[in-house]
């Protein structure tokens, strides 16, 4: 999943020089480790952060729709803050 995510993320993205530098580093072994790196050293942790923590959100609704179940948005966000 997380390599989706990856790559949506990567396509998203209007910097073509960007884009090629992170689709080189979700290849192969040891994507984990250079795609996290390159996010860093580009500067756009910020960005990646917003949209896995939104993706992964959007994964949450969609389960809990198809499992008839309702989905508590002030509970996410009050975990997801850690208060």
């Amino acid at each position: 999943m997380i390599i989706e995510l990856w790559s949506h993320f990567v396509k998203l993205l209007k910097d073509d020089v960007i884009k090629n530098i992170l689709e080189n580093a979700i290849s192969g072994r040891g994507a984990f480790r250079r795609f996290k790196d390159s996010v860093i050293n580009i500067g756009i942790q910020q960005k990646w952060y917003s949209y896995k923590e939104r993706a992964y959100e959007q994964i949450a609704i969609d389960w809990c729709k198809n499992h008839n179940l309702e989905y508590d948005y002030e509970k996410s966000d009050y975990e997801m803050k850690g208060e």
